[in-house]
């Protein structure tokens, strides 16, 4: 039997969904940065993204601000993959009993700014514990802006490819404080 090493985010999703129910509502599901489901004459786009410590993150190389900030831009920039606008955020936190307060406070401070800069507004959440690690769980709804949505399915050759930022420098910045090299 093969590992999920061996078959991939891709396959390992294949598998999950075969049968699941579908819906007519249900424009594009399961396999491209959101799901697209039409509500009215709105199309909707809806999203989550997972954020574990020891994975994601590291308390030691991040302020809570950073982590909470990571967490919501990671979820959020599927919406823009999609040229979608977000409008409302779900928050799930897990976390062990022994993380302080104000530091779950300041994370929740970095979360805020990322969602408050593209105009969307936190509505709610969970919250829970855990035996170790912190977990964020940032969920997404958006809309389709421009009357359809971007799919992963409609890039062809020859279209213009856009990079925010700068492509491996999370890498290269989580390599030097793993060998502690001061780096910017």
């Amino acid at each position: 039997m093969s590992g999920l090493g061996d078959i991939g985010e891709f396959g390992l999703i294949a598998r999950l969904t075969r049968g699941l129910p579908v819906s007519g509502a249900v424009v594009e599901g399961i396999g491209d940065d959101c799901a697209v489901l039409r509500c009215g004459d709105r199309l909707l786009l809806a999203t989550c993204d997972a954020s574990l410590e020891g994975i994601h993150f590291s308390r030691r190389h991040a302020t809570p601000k950073d982590i909470g900030w990571r967490a919501a831009a990671s979820a959020l920039s599927d919406i823009a993959a999609m040229g979608g606008k977000p409008t409302f955020v779900l928050v799930t936190l897990a976390c062990p009993a022994d993380i302080s307060p104000d530091f779950i406070e300041d994370v929740y401070r970095g979360l805020s700014e990322a969602v408050h800069a593209t105009g969307a507004v936190i509505v709610g959440g969970d919250t829970t514990g855990t035996k170790t690690g912190l977990a964020l769980d940032v969920t997404v709804l958006g809309e389709a802006t421009g009357g359809r949505p971007l799919l992963r399915r409609g890039a062809r050759p020859g279209d213009i490819v856009v990079v925010t930022g700068y492509p491996g420098a999370s890498a290269g910045g989580l390599a030097a404080l793993q060998c502690g090299v001061d780096a910017p």
